[in-house]
């Protein structure tokens, strides 16, 4: 018995048996197949070890003294965890009855006396994997007001040499089968599954029947009141004491509340939250998808990346709320007026060389597949111009935005992803610098020009802190008495590398850094405004002054 105060490392199994060497036997085969393990001669003791210790597994004696297995595990049932911790029943009586009424008390198995240590190692090793997804299960929907109900196992076998099949009350439950009271054979087993699904399923059976060899299926089946379940079907080979394959016994599982789970997390992993939309990761795949495809076939594509115009103001105006609202509501229109023909936004419905995503915040992409011309993803863009300004109606507000799109075309724009992106991204920034609600494609020179803005706004910082912006000061004189009026500053930026600078190479940068600094709270900067410590005023010329 392992030490009560020591933290347990390995699955803890309990066996709960009056036979003392039987039990010291079965400690051992699980303890060789990694199980820490404790054990009770009697149900009374099961049941006071299990409030302590809620061990993984539990393998119970049928017959003992005073409180037999089946009562045991009717009070493990009603104990905190006791819901899906897998029992194990062993037994030395053969009767059905008995087996029966060990599934009906919530047992998950059972094994017969004597028992076959091999095949118990390996059945608990199952069935601990068994009673993990079932806690993973319960632990990822415990925020629910219900919790859900565990998935409960049944079993079957085929002999071998006979090919007789048995089917325990449990699966016959677990696949509605067992209202009538009678025994429930192949056919009616493998009737239940869905129509389209059921041929391959038995071909499989009975191929592993015939080389005796393992199962592992994963199909659906249809009740009789016209509900679906997913049940996951296993099924392994046991061999006889010479070596021979005896029997295929296999253990079936409802496993539709996990499969309900994978496609939550699905969504959660592919899909954004708040749109539906495909999200950043879905996109990345799907554009690295359309890239290899139109390599293979010598095709083109665009992509199209969107952005709203002082989408901040919502935000900084309105609240975050009317901003999300406003995502909703221009992610819906994206969708009805990008046609099924041009793109998709599911995988599972729609046509999947195409998609439109959100990337973050007021980002959209457009995936459009096998163009002809740049003139198809000109028609779209035009077309989402017109439809996006509409006004929305945003928890009792009217909002209207407008849209900047820049497009990059596959491959003549770039041959990977991330170069088509940061090219779209860059024409979208030009179309913003065009006045906004318009698009642009991607041009080579768009390019250059970003990667000298970047250069321009890093050395600014830098310029700021070593005081390269100097001021020039110029006499305003009155022409008709000569004296001097005033006087004009004008700043220049003694650059390092590039020589002396005037305003029109950096102000409209310093502007528009500013702007972005403010969220959108001005157009430009106003005369006497500060950007990063000195005063700026915006301006065409080299001679244009700054106000001290």
């Amino acid at each position: 018995m392992i030490d009560k105060k020591r933290a347990k490392r390995n699955p803890l199994a309990m066996v709960v048996d009056d036979d003392h060497s039987l039990c010291i036997a079965m400690c051992a085969a699980l303890m060789k197949a990694g199980f820490d393990v404790i054990e009770a001669e009697d149900g009374r003791r099961g049941i006071s070890l299990f409030r302590s210790e809620r061990p993984d597994l539990v393998l119970l004696d049928v017959v003992m003294p005073e409180m037999d297995g089946f009562e045991t595990c009717v009070a493990i049932r009603k104990l905190p965890e006791g819901a899906y911790t897998q029992v194990l029943m062993v037994t030395g009586l053969d009767d059905a009855d008995s087996i029966k009424r060990a599934f009906e008390v919530g047992a998950d198995g059972f094994i017969a006396k004597p028992v076959n240590l091999v095949m118990l190692s390996h059945r608990g090793r199952y069935m601990l994997r068994a009673g993990q997804a079932f806690r993973e299960l319960y632990r990822s929907r415990s925020h629910l007001a219900q919790i859900q109900k565990l998935a409960k196992l049944g079993n079957w076998q085929v002999d071998l040499a006979t090919n007789e099949f048995y089917c325990s009350h449990e699966a016959g439950y677990l696949l509605g089968l067992d209202g009538d009271g009678r025994r429930v054979t192949y056919d009616d087993f493998l009737a239940q599954i869905v129509e389209h699904e059921r041929g391959p399923v038995r071909r499989k059976i009975d191929k592993a029947v015939k080389a005796k060899k393992s199962i592992n299926l994963d199909y659906r089946v249809l009740l009789s009141d016209g509900t679906q379940k997913h049940v996951l079907n296993q099924g392994e080979v046991l061999f006889d004491e010479n070596g021979v394959p005896e029997i295929l016994l296999g253990v079936i599982q409802d496993v539709t509340q996990l499969k309900l789970a994978e496609e939550e997390i699905r969504l959660l992993v592919f899909y954004d939250g708040l749109t539906g939309l495909a999200n950043r990761m879905l996109f990345q795949d799907r554009l690295d998808q359309a890239i290899a495809r139109s390599m293979r076939n010598n095709q083109m594509f665009a992509l199209l990346y969107l952005d709203l115009d002082r989408f901040k103001r919502v935000n900084d105006t309105l609240g975050h709320h009317i901003g999300d609202l406003l995502l909703k509501n221009v992610a819906e229109t994206l969708k009805q007026n990008i046609r099924r023909g041009d793109t998709a936004t599911r995988l599972d419905t729609d046509d999947p060389n195409s998609m439109i995503a959100r990337l973050g915040g007021d980002e959209f992409t457009v995936l459009l597949s096998d163009i002809r011309g740049t003139e198809s993803a000109s028609i779209i863009a035009r077309r989402l111009i017109q439809a996006i300004p509409a006004t929305y109606d945003c928890g009792g507000h009217d909002v209207s935005v407008t849209a900047s799109i820049g497009i990059s075309v596959f491959p003549q724009d770039g041959e990977n992803a991330d170069v088509l992106l940061k090219n779209a991204d860059s024409a979208m920034y030009q179309a913003k610098d065009s006045g906004r609600n318009n698009y642009q494609f991607y041009d080579e020179s768009l390019n250059l020009a970003v990667m000298e803005r970047f250069s321009i706004e890093s050395d600014m910082r830098k310029a700021l802190d070593k005081g390269e912006f100097v001021l020039y000061y110029q006499p305003q004189v009155n022409l008709v008495t000569g004296k001097i009026v005033g006087a004009e500053a004008l700043i220049r930026w003694l650059h390092p590398e590039k020589g002396m600078l005037c305003p029109d190479d950096f102000i409209h940068i310093a502007e528009a850094d500013y702007r972005h600094q403010q969220m959108g709270a001005t157009n430009g900067l106003q005369t006497g405004e500060r950007v990063g410590g000195s005063r700026f005023v915006s301006g065409k010329g080299c001679r244009e002054p700054l106000r001290i």
